[in-house]
């Protein structure tokens, strides 16, 4: 069973390396990153050394309801 979980504070280093790891786990569903300074870039602009890694996906404006974990970069 997977889990559903999400970044705040999705833009800085931290959050690049956490968004890494569990891009890989195999118990991890990624939900959402919330940045507040880059809500609306894909993912991949804000971190492009996961070009390829990550699907196409948004940094969100504010944390979604649905998510189950919240790591907080």
């Amino acid at each position: 069973m997977k889990i559903k979980a999400g970044i705040v504070g999705g833009a800085g280093y931290t959050a690049g390396e956490l968004l890494r790891i569990l891009l890989h786990h195999e118990f991890v569903e990624l939900g959402g990153i919330v940045s507040s300074s880059n809500a609306g870039n894909p993912i991949h602009q804000v971190h492009d050394d996961l070009l390829g890694d990550t699907e196409p996906g948004v940094c969100l404006g504010a944390w979604p309801a649905t998510k189950t974990w919240c790591f907080c970069a």
